[in-house]
């Protein structure tokens, strides 16, 4: 291999290494990217779980209010045997039935 063959190889092997340094920047850019929106990701979760939890927690409270509140203000009663059960009027009601 002559001087010239030599000075090729190396032009040859200086352009794989700049492919090479070029797609490892292009990664190491997409790791970091990626990496920021695992983290903003992350924490939007986390917001989202705590405001969860309040809203859980307003729900729990809500419903023992209601709890609360029906069995003071409106206690079950026991049908009494006078109540008897009401016939409903449905003759504006039409049927009709085709064979």
């Amino acid at each position: 291999m002559g001087f010239g063959g030599k000075i090729e190889l190396i032009k040859t092997i200086a352009k794989q290494v700049k492919k090479t340094y070029d797609k490892v920047d292009y990664l190491k850019d997409e790791i970091d990217s990626t990496k920021n929106s695992v983290e903003t990701t992350a924490e939007k979760v986390e917001a989202i779980g705590t405001e969860l939890d309040e809203q859980r927690e307003i729900l729990e409270e809500l419903t023992e209010q209601i709890s609360d509140s029906d069995s003071t203000q409106n206690p079950i009663q026991e049908p009494s045997s006078d109540d008897q059960p009401t016939e409903r009027d449905n003759s504006h009601i039409k049927m009709s039935y085709t064979a």
